[in-house]
């Protein structure tokens, strides 16, 4: 048996179909499939001693962040820089 298996478990989770579906066609595009891409995530995860992204709401706050403002101001700057 290879190294790379002895210190291995299993784990298991519910989520919908649709939901691992979609995900495993975003992870093949990258080229790595769903246990590489949740391993990835656990690996992040202790790294960073927390999640590895910012959980947010399911349903946004209709009020603009100070991020999405800058953002939208670069790309009117960009229009109007190609237009002109």
């Amino acid at each position: 048996m290879a190294q790379a298996t002895v210190n291995q478990t299993r784990i298991q989770i519910r989520t919908s179909k649709t939901l691992k579906d979609q995900a495993t066609e975003v992870f093949a595009d990258m080229g790595i499939d769903l246990t590489a891409a949740i391993n990835m995530f656990l690996s992040q995860a202790v790294k960073e001693g927390g999640m590895p992204f910012k959980p947010m709401a399911l349903t946004p706050s209709k009020k603009p962040c100070a991020r999405q403002k800058t953002a939208a101001s670069s790309m009117r700057e960009t229009r109007m820089r190609r237009k002109g």
